[in-house]
């Protein structure tokens, strides 16, 4: 048979097997994804979809084909770490199991008070995060913001997001032309600064416990580009804090 055909046909199959699960749920859907793959792991056409449930606002389910059976699965959003059959709080290789389960959950049965005590303390543990990520974030940007006043005409600072799989997952660059090349005295005053913006909000037990996670801008660190007059002042021109610096500093915190 040719390749093409088959993998057309492979596709509808599966398609057609978890839509028949699917249709034995309980529960209303709000959204479903087909998938061929996890990370670098390559299985059959539209073998795995993940769905979302009305009833489970914070939950993310799925299902994953097997030769001759499957896996339906499910955890809370929070507390994904994998999110396969293998790693998720609730997995069955049966619709009424999971549909069961669903429902003893529903209802808050104690069978999973544990899992409830532990989604509570992740999600009042995120909160404080987010609350001290958020303040020292906003220091950091309204310094940039007024250093960015002061020296207007000789340096550009920018608070650079590398996204939360980076870390550090800030950096703090400075763009200048030669006519003002930093000196040490001036890197220094600009490190003794952010060590002040640092310490405004400091709390040895939450550095350690968070900022040591994604978030960490390099303070013992400033990148420098060396740019021509013309292309400092478009810089400066592009990233103009009225402009596209006026976002909300909350757009720097992701989850």
């Amino acid at each position: 048979m040719n390749k093409r055909i088959r993998k057309k046909l492979e596709k509808i199959n599966n398609t057609n097997r978890i839509n028949e699960i699917l249709k034995s749920l309980n529960y209303t859907i709000q959204k479903k994804i087909f998938g061929s793959g996890y990370f670098l792991f390559d299985f059959e056409k539209n073998s795995i979809c993940w769905f979302w449930l009305k009833e489970f606002p914070d939950w993310k389910f799925g299902i994953w084909l097997n030769d001759n059976s499957y896996d339906i699965f499910g955890e809370h959003t929070i507390l994904i770490d994998k999110f396969k059959p293998s790693a998720s709080y609730m997995s069955f290789n049966n619709v009424q199991d999971f549909n069961n389960d669903l429902q003893l959950i529903l209802i808050k049965d104690k069978s999973h008070l544990e899992y409830f005590e532990e989604i509570e303390k992740q999600t009042i543990y995120q909160k404080e995060k987010r609350e001290y990520l958020l303040n020292l974030t906003k220091d950091i940007y309204d310094y940039i913001k007024y250093f960015n006043i002061k020296y207007k005409n000789k340096y550009l600072l920018k608070l650079k997001d590398y996204g939360s799989c980076r870390t550090p997952r800030y950096e703090i660059h400075i763009y200048y032309y030669d006519k003002y090349e930093l000196t040490v005295n001036d890197e220094y005053d600009i490190y003794l600064d952010l060590s002040k913006v640092r310490e405004k909000s400091y709390d040895a037990e939450k550095e350690y416990n968070w900022l040591g996670e994604n978030f960490i801008v390099q303070f013992t660190y400033i990148h420098k580009e060396l740019l021509t007059e013309l292309e400092f002042i478009e810089r400066k021109e592009r990233f103009n804090w009225n402009n596209e610096d006026k976002k909300d500093f909350k757009s720097f915190i992701k989850n």
